[in-house]
């Protein structure tokens, strides 16, 4: 009845579970919430000319999930130096204050930036954060 309906998902869940679910259901595009106005117009273009659009974080999250079902290593994800520096932090029991105070930001700064950092590795908390920086040697 509506087959010229397009869908594309702007979400802040960064769960591949999730992302998996609304790939079957039919989507032609996922987003996340945090996405730019320039990438948010690429896949409204792209999906509009009948090409899905995934972003590269979410076409990440969904390697990794791949990429974690096959191997119970997690393969490197692609941090910038303020998160690897907040990643080491974490991994020596800072508290966010601490590590605000340490790096000279704001405590909401350092919040969004472990969030990112969860959200690229794939993880659902700190435990996963210190799992990953051990994998990775990066502790």
């Amino acid at each position: 009845m509506f087959r010229n309906i397009k869908i594309i998902a702007v979400s802040s869940h960064y769960n591949s579970e999730i992302i998996t679910r609304a790939i079957k259901a039919g989507i032609n595009g996922y987003l996340l919430k945090n996405t730019g106005k320039v990438e948010l117009i690429t896949a409204i273009t792209s999906v509009f000319s009948d090409t899905n659009y995934f972003s590269e974080e979410v076409k990440q999250i969904i390697n990794n999930s791949l990429f974690n079902a096959k191997d119970t290593t997690v393969s490197a994800v692609k941090l910038s130096e303020r998160e690897m520096e907040i990643l080491i932090l974490i991994s020596q029991e800072e508290n966010t204050q601490e590590i605000a105070e340490a790096l000279f930001i704001s405590v909401n700064t350092v919040e969004t930036h472990r969030k990112n950092l969860m959200r690229k590795i794939g993880t659902k908390n700190m435990i996963g954060l210190v799992k990953y920086a051990i994998q990775q040697d990066i502790i």
